[in-house]
């Protein structure tokens, strides 16, 4: 699965093609988007100098193999996620350089197959037919853990998209459909008045992280972070992409993005996206 996403990624996002027959040389300029930095919150209770051991819950839902909407070709997109992978060791290696002891949340597995309860004049009483999250699990067998804390990992995941491009030929411009439906609508409607254009979709990548560190006792929030880094936030303002002349094919040449963006691949900006977030999350200031 690693090894599928830096494939992906190492070309910086940018796959097949669907086009039909015209000619053009008008460039498909792709636009970029500036990059917002990473947000940190952290209440006024959050105190990192009094945390040296975390539980990590990992996200609850396995994403590896959800799929995307179906693409202009009628396959189905595989979205690349991440489990316990490459970026949540990645994450627990940090938080051990920086001095944590870290507590995985394989140990709560085993605490599933035990009856919830509840305390109750400090007895506990057994809720039938009761099945606990990981969080939930965390929060009432945390403690046993020997945990200060929770880190609790949200999203941590690379999503593909796709983007929807048309070229009117008579009127020699590129213009960026909202999503497939769109696309298909406006295609439908230039067949039927028989007007000349071309077909174009690109593939970008998206990495989203949102994580939080949890009171221990209660599963209240202390800290939270969260970032999107994109496609289109690593390209430079001027990227232009052509066409070869009398195809309407894409340009091996000039239509490699890798040639504009800087030479990091994307794999290192994301645990450098990861260090930022993790390093406002807990360490003292």
């Amino acid at each position: 699965m690693k090894n599928h996403i830096l494939n992906l990624v190492s070309v910086l996002f940018f796959a097949g093609t669907l086009l039909m027959g015209c000619s053009s040389t008008t460039p498909l300029v792709i636009k970029r988007i500036d990059y917002h930095k990473p947000e940190v919150v952290r209440t006024r209770r959050y105190d990192p100098s009094k945390i040296s051991s975390l539980l990590v819950i990992q996200p609850e839902k396995d994403l590896s193999f959800e799929k995307s909407k179906e693409n202009a070709t009628g396959v189905q997109k595989t979205i690349l996620a991440s489990g316990k992978d490459e970026y949540v060791s990645y994450i627990e290696s940090l938080l051990l350089k920086k001095g944590y002891t870290v507590i995985s949340d394989d140990i709560l597995a085993k605490k599933k197959d035990l009856e919830p309860y509840r305390l109750q004049s400090g007895e506990r009483i057994v809720e039938k037919n009761v099945v606990l999250s990981q969080s939930e699990l965390a929060t009432k067998f945390g403690k046993e853990s020997g945990a200060d804390a929770i880190l609790k990992i949200n999203k941590l995941k690379a999503k593909q998209d796709v983007v929807y491009y048309i070229y009117y030929i008579d009127d020699d411009k590129w213009e960026e459909l909202a999503d497939k439906a769109s696309w298909e609508k406006e295609k439908e409607y230039l067949d039927e008045n028989s007007i000349a254009y071309c077909l174009n979709e690109e593939y970008l990548l998206e990495f989203v992280i949102d994580v939080e560190i949890n009171d221990i006792e209660t599963g209240n929030i202390l800290a939270k972070g969260s970032a999107i880094l994109s496609t289109r936030n690593v390209m430079p303002d001027d990227y232009q992409a052509f066409m070869e002349n009398d195809t309407c094919r894409k340009s091996k040449e000039n239509f490699q993005i890798q040639k504009y963006v800087s030479l990091k691949t994307m794999d290192v900006q994301i645990k450098e996206l990861i260090t930022n977030i993790m390093t406002n999350l807990v360490d003292e200031k």
